[in-house]
């Protein structure tokens, strides 16, 4: 089923819906504790919204790391939010300051670039959270061993993207497929995909 904007949202509103509700879900997945510290990798909108979510969720600040000033420069308008050009400043070090050399409580990976994807450990706490966004193949795998903990996953994925994680799909239906043959396996819950952004 699609739904139409509603008569009182311009396009513009409407454009954000998409960004908002990840950014939200993220904040909430991450079980923000009052006071920590996240670090946002990827300043685009959904890592925008992400890091006002955060601050929302109890963060007492945010860091948010890209390689594009413009972008930078409309995330320095918010209170709360410290942006990071990874082209000229040390993230590193800018991290350890903020920190006392600790590390970030959770990072956000909102990027979708296979770098940032595969630094984000580098800058976390002893204990701390990484939330990945925007990595179909990474989210796929994290679904799948989410369904054995014995719940019920939902995948929500734009609808052109979805395509990548097409054979990890197939390898899990397989999989599936010898669980339901082996008598003493208990059922695997179901892994449901909801397709968005049906107007690209």
């Amino acid at each position: 089923k699609i739904d139409g904007l509603s008569c009182s949202l311009r396009y513009e509103q409407g454009a954000l819906v998409e960004p908002l509700a990840v950014g939200m879900h993220a904040a909430g997945k991450a079980r923000i504790k009052p006071g920590e510290i996240a670090l946002v990798l990827g300043a685009g909108p959904i890592g925008m919204v992400t890091a006002l979510a955060a601050l929302a969720g109890g963060c007492s600040s945010v860091l948010i790391a890209d390689v594009q000033k413009p972008k930078l420069e409309i995330a320095a308008k918010y209170p709360g939010v410290r942006p990071i050009h990874l082209g000229t400043d040390d993230l590193g070090a800018i991290v350890a300051q903020a920190t006392g050399d600790w590390g970030v409580d959770i990072v956000f990976e909102a990027s979708g670039n296979a770098r940032a994807v595969s630094s984000v450990f580098d800058h976390l706490a002893p204990g701390g959270r990484v939330m990945e966004i925007l990595s179909e193949h990474t989210c796929q795998g994290w679904l799948e061993g989410y369904l054995l903990t014995g719940r019920h996953g939902l995948f929500n994925c734009y609808e052109a993207f979805i395509h990548i994680v097409d054979s990890m799909f197939n390898q899990h239906a397989k999989w599936l497929k010898t669980c339901n043959e082996i008598p003493w396996r208990r059922r695997i819950p179901s892994l449901n995909y909801q397709l968005t952004s049906h107007v690209w």
